[in-house]
């Protein structure tokens, strides 16, 4: 990943966001499939990785504004123009374009990881509720040998 200097340029933060959301892009996927496919056990690190590339893509935010307004320029879309149309590299406007429309697929496949984690939970919720009604001396099966279970705890994979 690009680490700032003091008095970073336009270009040089960008790339610097965009290189960094493309790491988290990434790791997003992974994250979906090992999601879809139950690998559940990997994804504390992946949780842990994904926390330290948001706190760094926070950073640099932070350092894009900072720099626009020490340049004078207002942190709104105006302002965000302005500092464009002001950097020495012509490619600025390009690669926030980019940033915008990778981040909006960052935040879809965050969602749909979402969807996926709280699938996962809601199943082991389920099996926590069979197991603890066994343990209660329940059954899993009836008097004539068929299951108890309802049909609808079948799990269901989205992706």
């Amino acid at each position: 990943m690009l680490t700032m200097k003091s008095n970073p340029n336009p270009a040089t933060i960008l790339r610097a966001e965009l290189e960094t959301l493309q790491f988290l892009v990434e790791l997003l996927k992974t994250e979906r499939l090992k999601l879809i496919g139950a690998e559940v056990e990997s994804l504390p690190s992946i949780t842990k990785e994904k926390a330290g590339l948001v706190g760094h893509l926070n950073q640099l935010a932070k350092e894009r504004q900072t720099t626009m307004a020490d340049a004078g320029f207002t942190l709104d879309e105006k302002g965000m123009r302005a500092w464009l149309a002001s950097a020495d590299s012509q490619d600025c406007a390009s690669i926030w374009v980019e940033l915008l429309d990778l981040t909006k697929s960052a935040k879809e496949l965050n969602r749909v990881n979402g969807l996926l984690i709280n699938k996962h939970l809601a199943s082991g919720h389920q099996k926590l509720n069979v197991l603890s009604s066994v343990a209660r001396g329940g059954s899993l099966y009836g008097p004539d040998g068929q299951s108890r279970m309802k049909a609808g705890l079948r799990s269901l994979v989205v992706g």
